[in-house]
C-alpha cells in the first residue's frame, strides 16, 4: 500500500479513529498526512495549460495528430512560453500525445529493391601499371 493510499484511508476514517492513532497504525508521519491534506485543496498545477492544449487540439478535426512540436508552436503563437519538457509531462499525464506512426515503405529489406545493373560487369581490375611519382 503506497503512502498516498494510506493518507487517503486516514482522511476517510479520521473522524472515527483519530489522525494520530491512524498515522501510528499505518506507519506514516502526521506531517506527511498534513501535506497530503494541504495538497487536496490545491488546483492541479497545470490546469490552465491543459485547458489551452485541449483547446488547440479541438480547434480542428486534424489537430488530434499534433505532436509536441506543433502544440508548442501553437502555444507560442498565442503568447505562452513553456519548456518542451513541461509540455511533454502534461501531455503524457493526460494522454494527449499523438500516437507514433509506423513507417511504411522500404522498412524491411527486399532482395530486389537495391539491385542495380552491373555496368562494369564485375571487372574491377586496373589496366595500367602503378608508377611511383
Amino acid at each position: 500500500m503506497s503512502a498516498k493510499e494510506r493518507f487517503k484511508f486516514i482522511h476517510i476514517n479520521k473522524a472515527e479513529y483519530g489522525v494520530c492513532k491512524l498515522c501510528r497504525l499505518l506507519t506514516v508521519s502526521r506531517q506527511g498526512y498534513a501535506s497530503y491534506v494541504k495538497s487536496l485543496d490545491k488546483a492541479p498545477k497545470h490546469a490552465t495549460l491543459l485547458a489551452m492544449i485541449q483547446a488547440i487540439v479541438e480547434e480542428d478535426i486534424y489537430n488530434d495528430t499534433y505532436g509536441r512540436p506543433r502544440i508548442l508552436d501553437a502555444l507560442r503563437l498565442k503568447g505562452i512560453t513553456i519548456s518542451d519538457s513541461t509540455l511533454y509531462r502534461v501531455c503524457k499525464k493526460h494522454g494527449i500525445l499523438a500516437k507514433k506512426k509506423s513507417p511504411k515503405g522500404l522498412t524491411k529489406e527486399e532482395k530486389e529493391a537495391y539491385k542495380d545493373d552491373d555496368l562494369l560487369n564485375k571487372n574491377l581490375h586496373q589496366n595500367f601499371q602503378t608508377k611511383s611519382w
